[in-house]
């Protein structure tokens, strides 16, 4: 199961419960965040009732296997009653609107890095090398009048922002800011006979954004059946990527809230 943790360790539900209580048995947890109060991210590995088989939150591949090849034989069935569904906690139940569509968004840094030096980097405690190659992962919203106008062969401009602001941001190692309305110096999107192109200038004074935009798009009965962009361009330094492509929606991933929508969903719609 994919889930945002922001969300389900704050959650008061059955959900919530249920996280929280595998996630306390990790010694460190325990000890150091047993009110839940940062983040408590990682891969956790527990039964069907809730004991805990196994935990990391590193991106080591070689580390990930080695716990849940640990995890697994460790594993006895147990019996265990459902969850009750009870009242989800509303205040952090946030869902793709009626209609909308998830566009699965993929980051990565193509170049600009410094040599990586020996040794592990000190937060995600992997090689240097693995944090620089990792790429950045999150959902964008498009909602059902976006859509329609996509058919019409528009880009209307929440779309545009939305994308902008939240979504052209370098998250392959953690969770970035977004730029504010502000930051916005250029943003040039064409759509003509289901071809995109465009160019886009983010400014803050702290970073400058500049890339270029080729995508596709294909829209049937005011739905969209293809959504294909690249957004390439250079911020500070390092030349980065950002390809969205449409999502069957099938995926649990794609079940989770675009990473920006937690600050204020309201903002992120708009």
């Amino acid at each position: 199961m994919a889930l945002d943790q922001w969300y389900t360790r704050r959650q008061k539900d059955g959900e919530g419960d249920f996280y929280r209580k595998i996630v306390i048995q990790v010694p460190y947890m325990r000890e150091n965040n047993p009110e839940f109060k940062v983040t408590t991210q990682g891969l956790y590995m527990a039964t069907a009732d809730g004991k805990l088989l196994g935990y990391t939150n590193h991106r080591d591949p070689a580390r990930v296997k080695l716990v849940l090849r640990k995890a697994s034989e460790d594993f006895e069935p147990a019996e265990a009653a459902p969850i009750a569904a009870g009242q989800v906690d509303a205040y952090y139940d946030h869902r793709a609107p009626k209609g909308a569509r998830v566009v699965t968004v993929t980051s990565k840094v193509l170049a600009g890095h410094d040599p990586a030096p020996t040794g592990n980097d000190p937060i995600a405690d992997i090689p240097i090398r693995l944090a620089q190659e990792s790429l950045g992962r999150d959902n964008l919203w498009i909602l059902k009048h976006e859509q329609e106008a996509l058919a019409r062969g528009q880009i209307l401009q929440s779309l545009k922002r939305r994308i902008a602001l939240f979504h052209l941001v370098d998250i392959t190692q953690g969770i970035g800011s977004p730029w504010d309305p502000a930051d916005v110096r250029e943003l040039e999107l064409t759509l003509s006979d289901g071809k995109v192109t465009g160019k886009i200038r983010l400014e803050s004074a702290e970073r400058t954004y500049r890339a270029e935009v080729l995508g596709f798009v294909d829209a049937k009965d005011g739905a969209l059946s293809r959504f294909d962009w690249v957004a390439r361009g250079s911020l500070g330094k390092l030349t980065i990527a950002h390809a969205f492509r449409l999502s069957a929606g099938t995926d649990e991933v794609d079940r989770v809230p675009p990473g920006y929508a937690k600050v204020e969903l309201s903002d992120y719609l708009r």
